[in-house]
């Protein structure tokens, strides 16, 4: 089990390029996941809790699964409509529009 990070003659310490980019990369998803909480709060206008927008950066940091289900019960009414891969709503094509 390696670390990530090496050091060299010198006392510098370097952070290999694939833990580098594995950083940007978790980074990345976050600011996705930021993004697309904050419009979907402003598309089906849901107001936020007592956190404001700080909230949408936030809840992807502390539980990424819980925002990822919280943002599908919110687009979708998976009670009466099944999901669907690899379709541009994630539904079946006959699902209603919820907004």
């Amino acid at each position: 089990f390696s670390s990530t990070t090496t050091t060299y003659a010198g006392g510098v310490t370097y952070m290999p390029i694939s833990a580098a980019l594995a950083s940007a990369w978790s980074l990345y998803l976050l600011f996705l996941m930021f993004r697309t909480r904050s419009f979907i709060r402003q598309r089906y206008e849901i107001e936020s809790g007592c956190c404001g927008e700080l909230e949408d950066c936030l809840l992807p940091c502390c539980c990424t699964t819980c925002t990822v289900s919280q943002m599908a019960r919110h687009t979708a009414d998976y009670d009466n409509d099944e999901g669907k891969f690899l379709t541009t709503t994630g539904l079946s094509p006959n699902s209603p529009s919820l907004v």
